[in-house]
């Protein structure tokens, strides 16, 4: 900021600075996937249907509404858990492999190369390795 006058043959820096706290996701607080084709089959549902019907039966009143939300939400989801059961987690990234792996080393290389020597042949090279690992990118995820 060459604004305000300091005395001094510095000029003051104004910075804004955000910062995203990571969130350690815990097995409670992550988002369960519920495999539904267990809710297609007619004997699961039944099953579900009787499961719910019996502990909410079996569960005793509650006096405050929102203690009887909790209690019929926690009821849902103990009853979904023995009758429907969860989905198992699909990996990610599955485009990630040794071929991949090589061609984003290469590139990244190129990178280090380039900032070391900022050359018009140096950041061809750079550009030709970032368009050849996007493309690569691109077709992977496709198949």
């Amino acid at each position: 900021m060459r604004g305000p006058n300091c005395d001094s043959d510095h000029f003051l820096v104004k910075a804004k600075i955000k910062r995203k706290l990571i969130r350690i996701p815990t097995i409670d607080n992550r988002q369960r996937k519920w495999n539904q084709n267990n809710l297609t089959n007619d004997t699961k549902l039944k099953q579900y249907r009787a499961c719910l019907g019996n502990k909410l039966e079996e569960g005793e009143r509650q006096r405050y509404i929102e203690e009887e939300l909790v209690h019929i939400k926690q009821t849902i989801i103990e009853a979904a858990k023995e009758s429907i059961q969860t989905q198992n987690m699909c990996t990610r990234n599955e485009f990630w492999d040794e071929v991949f792996k090589q061609i984003m080393t290469q590139k990244n290389e190129e990178r280090k190369k380039y900032l070391l020597s900022k050359t018009r042949a140096c950041r061809e090279a750079y550009e030709t390795r970032r368009t050849e690992a996007n493309r690569v990118c691109r077709r992977k995820k496709q198949e």
